[in-house]
Order: structure tokens, then C-alpha cells, then sequence
């Protein structure tokens, strides 16, 4: 057993590289799924301002309330 632990570093010293990158690559990977969050909402955030926006009478006004009443229940 004491002999294959010392193997494995020497036959896989790339693994062993990647566990040490982990703790450096974490901090990119929550940077990554922030950015790609953050964008992901500004889409709807968007899509929001725009459907708004094209709403011009106090009929469509109250259609898109139930619709989106309807929705949330």
C-alpha cells in the first residue's frame, strides 16, 4: 500500500498539478457562473422592459397582469 502512494505522484504527476490548480480555479469558476447568471437575467430583465413598454392601454395593461398573475400561481 505504502508503495502505490508513492508510484502515483511519480507515474501521474499531472493529477496531482490538477488538485493543486483546484483552489485557483474555483475562484474562476464562481467568476464564470456569476457573469453567465448575470447575463442570463439581464435577458429577461430586457425582454421585462420591452413587453412593458409596448403596452399602451389600460386593457393591455390588466391582459398582461392576468397573464402574469395566471403565471405565478
Amino acid at each position: 500500500m505504502q508503495t502505490l502512494s508513492i508510484l502515483v505522484p511519480l507515474l501521474f504527476p499531472g493529477a496531482m498539478l490538477a488538485q493543486a490548480d483546484v483552489g485557483r480555479s474555483g475562484t474562476d469558476a464562481r467568476r464564470m457562473l456569476y457573469t453567465y447568471l448575470l447575463a442570463e437575467a439581464q435577458k429577461h430583465f430586457d425582454a421585462r422592459r420591452d413587453a412593458v413598454a409596448k403596452l399602451q392601454t389600460p386593457a393591455e395593461i390588466k391582459k398582461r397582469q392576468e397573464q402574469l398573475k395566471a403565471r405565478f400561481l
